[in-house]
């Protein structure tokens, strides 16, 4: 599942009062997430990512990101549970002018695709190995 969210931050809001969207996603494996900030962002505008009320982007709880033109390609090796769906973006840009909105795009799959795929490498694996024995590769 992918699923992108804007995060609208308006200007000079503060840090104590932030901006935020909200994603539920389903159970399974969160995989990758994406924090976009577009050119005229210049480091003035932060963003953290929480995984109910645990602060997982940065995983530390004295940090956030920011960037001007940049994306963060985070990624993340999650477990969603049920009834633990919940993720939030938070953003704040103190002392700042105008409002801007950075791209949140998070994507998860379901733990029976995992499964699969490893069960496939793994198969895939062996016969390569068998095929390579069978050519005299070592």
């Amino acid at each position: 599942m992918f699923a992108q969210k804007k995060l609208s931050i308006g200007a000079n809001t503060a840090k104590t009062s932030p901006a935020s969207v909200e994603f539920t996603l389903t159970p399974g494996l969160l995989e990758k997430v994406w924090v976009h900030f577009p050119d005229g962002c210049n480091q003035l505008v932060n963003v953290v990512v929480l995984h109910g009320e645990r602060q997982i982007i940065p995983k530390d709880e004295n940090e956030s990101i920011a960037g001007n033109d940049f994306t963060y390609e985070i990624t993340q090796a999650l477990r969603i549970l049920p009834g633990h769906e919940k993720f939030v973006a938070k953003g704040w840009s103190p002392g700042t002018s105008y409002d801007h909105g950075v791209l949140i795009s998070i994507d998860t799959f379901a733990e029976e695709e995992r499964d699969v795929s490893e069960d496939f490498l793994a198969k895939i694996s062996g016969t390569l190995v068998a095929i390579g024995k069978m050519l005299g590769v070592r």
